[in-house]
């Protein structure tokens, strides 16, 4: 295992227990929560008896999502304690998924998925990337591929600098100053090539979170619904955060 792996490994032991406490609930984390997750359902549907793999899974938070919309799902992350938070919200005392669907929590490294070849019908990686150096993106990204089936799609969440427009420096400003590790992010003209090297193609780039949101209604209200839904073209997708990149295995 990569020293990098490892050390995610073991922060991510240690903020199982209230990794959804602190980022999602306040008010933010709770609009947050809400729209990417309807982002995602968007770009990955129909998912109604499709075999969805999640990577990484982290504590099942979007799995609930592709669940409830009829996915069978196989949640794959490296962190034990964080699948078992994941097993506990979904799973019952018999083992059953809570709602419709099936759910499969598995211990791996998405370096090297342990699965065969066009195992899936979609694929979906979020609040990943951004910790790994560029330079390994291809590889995780061509792993990804490898077990998407020929007609199947990846959605992969990555980090917009321009997220925020003028706010996006004061934003970088902010965590240099409290010495907070940099992002990693992909500028808008490098995507296509990026995901081209990991043997994929981009069908569209979009999102769904604009800075100041969580001030103007709650999850649902028509306002913030238009507005997430906004982001998903152009102008505002350039400048909402994160993207969302659907991105179908290129023909082999």
């Amino acid at each position: 295992m990569k020293e990098i792996d490892a050390q995610h490994q073991s922060l991510y032991t240690s903020e199982a227990g209230h990794y959804d406490a602190r980022r999602f609930s306040s008010r933010r984390g709770q609009l947050c929560h809400h729209y990417e997750q309807r982002s995602l359902i968007r770009l990955l549907s129909p998912l109604k008896g499709t075999r969805v793999l999640d990577v990484p899974a982290g504590t099942g938070r979007i799995a609930e999502a592709l669940i409830a919309a009829g996915a069978d799902v196989v949640a794959a992350d490296l962190t034990s304690a964080m699948l078992s938070v994941a097993r506990q919200k979904i799973l019952d005392a018999r083992g059953n998924a809570l709602s419709r669907g099936r759910f499969c929590p598995v211990n791996a490294n998405g370096r090297q998925l342990p699965f065969p070849e066009a195992s899936f019908d979609r694929v979906i990686s979020v609040r990943f990337l951004h910790l790994i150096p560029p330079d390994d993106w291809p590889g995780f990204l061509s792993e990804m591929r490898r077990v998407t089936k020929p007609g199947g799609h990846l959605v992969v969440q990555i980090f917009n600098p321009l997220f925020g427009g003028p706010l996006a420096l004061l934003r970088q400003l902010h965590r240099r100053a409290r010495a907070q590790p940099g992002e990693q992010f992909v500028w808008p003209h490098k995507i296509r090539s990026i995901f081209s090297a990991g043997g994929l193609e981009v069908l569209s780039v979009g999102s769904y979170w604009l800075p100041g949101m969580a001030f103007l209604g709650a999850p649902g209200t028509t306002l913030l619904d238009r507005l997430s839904r906004a982001c998903e073209k152009t102008p505002l997708k350039w400048i909402a955060g994160p993207h969302h990149v659907l991105a179908p295995p290129k023909h082999r």
